[in-house]
């Protein structure tokens, strides 16, 4: 007998088959609203308790090489599901199971090639038909759909609904965690800075904040650590704040004025002194004095969001250079300030409105043509970065990348609420918090895309519909597993077999599914019309990559423990 590291395609086959059968066990336990959680423990962390089938399987952990093989692909592929609709991980991995199993029956009479082509392109014909069903989604819809994400969670539903009614159905909606009990809800109407005012003594109103309207905005790329810079910084301080004040004739105006700059170095410390004292010395009470319009923003970290503001107002940008002959030409293109051009830097919006730790650019001067309609230079910046975002969950990237891009789309738009997610516990604010990702995600899908019937009743009432005049199969093997998924999914609450069957034929008359939670069909189990779409582009991936591998070659031959199988 031969000892390698080769699998044979038939044990290849068995394997692949087995490890989608057990995940599939593992993942129908949570399946569904009246799915338990999972309880996932690691050393030294926190313990986890949740319903997520992808968190589920990414915790899986198998000891074959070929089982980790096809567990490591399904919870690469299926992350796509989590980035774009939020929730179908489980029903990917249940119908991939049950599709899998009838194609290799198939194998008899067909090529495997031949039976994925078939395949696909039934795959692509339910996909159109189901994009014919879609519905102009409203904030109604959003609390049914939020409703049936979170397994009913009124409060999530409610607070989602009452977001997209006040902010329109192009709100951006971010999730994070709450340090509270509580569940907050944070506003943001203008292009967001992470960074604040540099100190308290910049505060020029009641609510604590830093309010300047019109201002003349001045953007250092570089921090302001060198003697060139330092003296650029303080010729725009003197020549827009400190001479104006200090003018007797009050004939040169105040310009109200904004800095920015990654940092200002230590040996700037007791310039900047003067400057904070000088500040404060206009909170005491005297009527007569008028805190200047001035504000200084460092530790500014987000160097893409600090890029989108200055282009957005129009600053011209003050840098280093190392190479004189570069400044020197860069000077003579306007490109570069000198002592004598520097005030002429700026940029400016209707209103900068700065605390501890954000400042928000109102109206940034690019922002709005004169028609008062988006810019040019706003479109175009909002489609490239759009269109990174699109190459980027196609190339799967994980959550920094996509979070960076999107966070940064939604700066532009100017229309975010976040969405802090509170409990007794991290284990509890966890565990709701991908429910409500879970949500939000679907919410953000169904607001774009339009919205149909949840529990994969999309996918299949288009395979029930092609059926009938099905020349190859396909669209009868993919109804038919379909169908055992709607079974599973309704054996969760019916142990009756029979009763669950009939529910899943009575959906087809009453032209929606039965809603597990009113126990009715009251044509409330909504989600993205995109949810079944994505969870059969997954399938597809899915079983392609595994269908057309004709074997398998582990590591070395000692991990080879298939051939006494």
């Amino acid at each position: 007998m031969i000892i390698s590291n080769v699998v044979s395609k038939e044990k290849l086959r068995q394997v692949q088959l087995e490890t989608l059968e057990f995940l599939k066990d593992c993942l129908i336990s949570s399946f569904g609203p009246k799915g338990s959680t999972t309880t996932i423990f690691k050393d030294n962390m926190l313990t986890k308790y949740t319903k997520d089938g992808h968190s589920i399987l990414s915790d899986i952990q198998m000891r074959g090489v070929i089982e980790r093989s096809v567990k490591q692909d399904l919870e690469d592929i299926t992350r796509y599901i989590v980035k774009t609709v939020g929730d179908g991980t489980t029903s990917a991995i249940i119908l991939s199971y049950l599709i899998f199993k009838e194609l290799m029956e198939m194998e008899t009479t067909k090529s495997p090639y031949e039976i994925i082509e078939e395949f696909k392109t039934a795959v692509g014909v339910i996909k159109n038909d189901i994009l014919l069903h879609k519905n102009l989604t409203t904030p109604d819809d959003i609390y049914n759909i939020t409703l049936i994400s979170t397994n009913g969670n009124i409060e999530v539903a409610t607070n989602l609904k009452n977001i997209y009614q006040e902010y329109g159905m192009d709100v951006f909606v971010d999730v994070a965690v709450s340090n509270t009990t509580d569940n907050i809800l944070k506003s943001y109407d203008g292009m967001t800075l992470s960074s604040g005012y540099s100190d308290t003594a910049y505060i020029n109103n009641e609510k604590g904040t830093c309010e300047l309207r019109n201002p003349r905005i001045y953007a250092f790329e570089d921090p302001i650590d060198t003697p060139e810079m330092i003296s650029l910084f303080e010729k725009i301080i003197l020549n827009n704040i400190f001479e104006p004040a200090m003018d007797q004739t009050q004939q040169m105006p105040i310009i109200p004025t904004v800095i920015m700059a990654p940092n200002i170095s230590r040996d700037m410390g007791s310039y900047m002194d003067k400057i904070i004292t000088a500040m404060y010395e206009y909170d005491k009470v005297n009527a007569k004095k008028i805190k200047p319009p001035f504000l200084i923003i460092t530790n500014i970290y987000d160097a893409d969001l600090y890029y989108d503001i200055t282009r957005m107002c129009d600053c011209k940008v003050i840098r280093k250079y190392i190479d004189p002959k570069i400044q020197e030409n860069d000077v003579k293109n306007g490109l570069a300030p000198t002592l004598e051009t520097v005030v002429d830097f700026y940029g400016s919006c209707d209103m900068v409105v700065s605390d501890l730790s954000k400042s928000k650019f109102i109206n940034p001067k690019l922002m709005f043509n004169e028609e008062g309609e988006h810019s040019v230079s706003f479109k175009t910046l909002v489609e490239f970065l759009e269109n990174e975002l699109t190459v980027a969950y196609q190339e799967n990237e994980d959550v920094t990348v996509t979070g960076r891009l999107k966070r940064r789309i939604n700066s532009l738009k100017a229309n975010m609420v976040e969405y802090l997610v509170g409990g007794v516990s991290m284990s509890d604010r966890d565990s709701l918090r991908d429910l409500v990702e879970d949500a939000v995600l679907n919410c953000r899908s169904a607001a774009i895309d339009g919205f149909g019937f949840g529990a994969n009743y999309e996918g299949f009432r288009a395979s029930e519909h092609f059926k009938i005049k099905d020349k190859t199969g396909m669209f009868n093997l993919i109804n038919r597993a379909y169908t055992e998924l709607s079974i599973i999914l309704y054996k969760t609450t019916m142990k009756d077999d029979l009763i669950s069957t009939n529910m899943v034929k009575t959906s087809l008359v009453t032209g929606c599914p039965y809603n597990l939670k009113t126990k009715e069909f009251d044509g409330k189990v909504l989600c993205s019309i995109q949810t079944d779409i994505v969870v059969l582009d997954v399938i597809s991936k899915i079983i392609t990559l595994m269908f057309t591998t004709n074997q398998f070659l582990c590591p070395d031959y000692s991990s080879n423990s298939y051939l006494s199988k």
